[in-house]
């Protein structure tokens, strides 16, 4: 009797455990009155921070918008993360065969793989994380991919999933971080000019126009991420503080190197000597500041050849107008000219006439 009862208790605690756990990750969907048809979906959140232990289990809900203006299918999948940085941890080129070396995806297990939902409706579901017993201090990084499927019936779904075609897919940045000790370590590597002129062979050029792109080089060679943020201060030739770029907080993941391009973009025609000086903050507690200086010249060629073009263009007209005014002068003074040899004429023939006049006059008084 003892042992029927134990054995009662031990199914009863065992379903109680199987029910949650299955609530736990159990999906559903609610109905959103009002939502617009944007031709697309939407999910939330974009990315997940989570601080864990070893041997940690913790699940984060997730949820889909279906904004397409039709029902669809989705499927749900989870990979490694892959920067766009050119670190091999980080694009997958470890020895575990082509894995990425911080990769979390075999830590995450989800209770849904395929859904389908309508216009308007919106999809909830569980991801589970469970932690190793034997990982190492530091962050760890996954993708849960929420993927539209072509097909109207979900047997076509069904039969068209080995060869799959994805419309398209929008992502969940998980990012894992282990507690325990673990020490921040990065690294300003390189800050400059962007090149700007194609016929130089150089990587960067001191020679820029506007906008003058700056390159912000970060090493990250800790095992945490890091959020390195500060402002570029942008000085004249006689060292006089003009203007400031901001530089924003961007993530930097553990043992990587990225490198981001800000630009300073002016509104007024202005060449000149200038230096930039650049002061990063590596991290968000503001304790280790990296300085650096790059000095370049300005041409703004587009503006100078458009004042060149004014230039042309009015000595052109300048130029019309001289010549307008010149073959005027000229025809006034060949005008006068005439006007006097006449006036010459008319007094010689006047002063002939009274000349004349004279002789008969004296002639008539002889007689």
């Amino acid at each position: 009797m003892m042992r029927r009862s134990f054995i009662l208790i031990g199914l009863a605690v065992s379903l109680i455990v199987y029910f949650s756990s299955v609530s736990t990750v159990m999906a559903r969907i609610e109905n959103v009155e009002g939502m617009a048809v944007e031709d697309d979906f939407q999910i939330a959140p974009v990315q997940v921070d989570v601080e864990v232990y070893p041997g940690d289990v913790i699940k984060q809900e997730i949820q889909v918008d279906n904004r397409l203006g039709k029902d669809q299918d989705f499927l749900i999948t989870v990979e490694d993360f892959h920067s766009p940085s050119n670190s091999p941890a980080l694009n997958g080129n470890s020895q575990d065969s082509g894995r990425a070396m911080y990769g979390a995806k075999d830590w995450i297990k989800n209770g849904l793989t395929r859904f389908r939902i309508a216009q308007g409706e919106r999809q909830f579901f569980n991801i589970e994380i469970a932690v190793p017993e034997d990982v190492e201090v530091g962050e760890y990084y996954a993708n849960v991919f929420v993927s539209a499927l072509p097909g109207d019936s979900q047997t076509d779904l069904d039969t068209r999933i080995p060869n799959i075609k994805i419309v398209d897919r929008v992502g969940v940045n998980v990012i894992i971080r282990v507690r325990g000790f673990a020490k921040k370590e990065g690294l300003l590597n390189a800050f400059k000019v962007k090149k700007q002129w194609q016929a130089d062979l150089r990587e960067y050029d001191w020679l820029a126009r506007y906008p003058v792109s700056f390159l912000v080089e970060f090493k990250n060679s800790g095992v945490e991420r890091l959020r390195p943020y500060g402002v570029i201060e942008i000085a004249n030739i006689f060292g006089r503080k003009i203007d400031t770029v901001a530089v924003k907080p961007f993530n930097v993941l553990r043992t990587s190197t990225r490198e981001m391009e800000y630009n300073w973009e002016k509104n007024w025609f202005l060449g000149g000597f200038y230096t930039a000086t650049l002061k990063l903050q590596r991290d968000d507690d503001g304790q280790n500041t990296d300085i650096a200086k790059v000095s370049f010249w300005v041409v703004p060629w587009k503006e100078i050849f458009v004042m060149l073009g004014l230039f042309v263009i009015i000595y052109k007209i300048r130029l019309l107008l001289f010549k307008k005014k010149r073959m005027k002068r000229l025809r006034n003074d060949e005008v006068q000219v005439s006007m006097g040899m006449i006036r010459r004429k008319k007094t010689y023939f006047d002063m002939r006439t009274t000349k004349n006049k004279v002789i008969h006059s004296i002639e008539d008084n002889k007689k």
